[in-house]
């Protein structure tokens, strides 16, 4: 046994150079993503199927803010849970059995209704629905919007 009267100082590095290339890249694929979806033309926004019948938004483009006169944080605020309540009352069931339909078939379908601008009108949108599932098993809805 080797007897030590100072303190000794044990390190262990690692390089890390490929994990941070990796991370930095990774970075700048969703800067370049995040950035296409903003500058799209026409509105999108990816939804999420609630359990209680109820949508909830995941994320919205700028161009789907303009059309609704609010920015992202205001209906991230205010919609997170309650999207359907944005909707028209009279296209509610529409949007609902549309919704029932994309998810029995698979397919993606063209759904037209009424969503309230931040006046307090409602504007008539065009959307083009495609049905999708995250890694958790949820229902999640792709929507580009035109009007």
């Amino acid at each position: 046994m080797v007897n030590i009267d100072k303190p000794v100082m044990v390190s262990v590095e690692m390089d890390i150079t490929t994990e941070k290339l990796a991370e930095n890249h990774i970075i700048q694929l969703n800067k370049n993503l995040q950035t296409m979806m903003d500058d799209m033309p026409g509105g999108f926004t990816l939804l999420r199927l609630l359990n209680d019948g109820n949508i909830g938004v995941e994320y919205v483009n700028d161009s789907f803010c303009n059309m609704r006169g609010m920015t992202r944080e205001e209906i991230m605020s205010t919609e997170q849970d309650t999207a359907m309540n944005v909707v028209h009352p009279d296209d509610r069931e529409l949007v609902r059995s549309g919704i029932h339909e994309l998810i029995a078939s698979g397919e993606t379908r063209m759904i037209t209704y009424r969503l309230r601008h931040a006046n307090g009108s409602y504007i008539p949108f065009k959307a083009l629905v495609r049905i999708t599932k995250n890694e958790s098993g949820d229902i999640l809805l792709n929507v580009y919007h035109t009007i």
